[in-house]
């Protein structure tokens, strides 16, 4: 027997059945349904709902060689079998695909010891210091010309031929 419609559930209650929904085994979502009393439209509205939440649930509770261990015993597996393998373990199909990529995304990343300094950063270092001392003297030696400018503005120096 299903529940009317109508009927207010708590969240926690909506959490708790998506979890046991992605755990429930080789069981047919149909049948989940039944044994719980929710019908299969609100079942399958939650689990869109309320999967990501338990997906982050889940994330803490493996460690790197785990989920190492889990890609790879879900590799080599046929749909069918993937789906009872992914119930058997409580996890949901999002959660491997993240896990896949993450993993590659990680072994792609080019390898930086950003502790090892090599003689091309000092080099760099020495050349920005240089350019910035630089700048400093080019900018003091143009405030310069500008101050002679003026001051010959303010007082013009005499000439030779106007003095006789």
């Amino acid at each position: 027997m299903i529940m009317g419609s109508g009927q207010q559930f708590t969240k926690e209650f909506k959490e708790a059945i998506v979890k046991k929904l992605l755990a429930r085994g080789n069981q047919t979502i149909t049948e989940f349904c039944n044994q719980n009393n929710v019908a299969l439209s609100t079942v399958t509205r939650w689990k869109s709902e309320y999967a990501s939440v338990s997906v982050m649930k889940h994330k803490s509770r493996y460690s790197a060689e785990q989920i190492l261990k889990i890609i790879s015993e879900a590799h080599g597996l046929s749909e069918e079998d993937l789906g009872m393998y992914l119930r058997k373990n409580g996890l949901h199909s999002n959660q491997l695909t993240e896990w896949r990529a993450n993993i590659l995304s990680l072994l792609n990343q080019p390898k930086v010891n950003a502790n090892k300094r090599d003689q091309r950063d000092i080099k760099i270092k020495d050349l920005e210091r240089n350019l910035r001392k630089k700048d400093a003297a080019l900018a003091e030696a143009s405030a310069l010309l500008i101050l002679q400018k003026k001051v010959n503005l303010i007082w013009p120096i005499p000439k030779e031929d106007e003095g006789q």
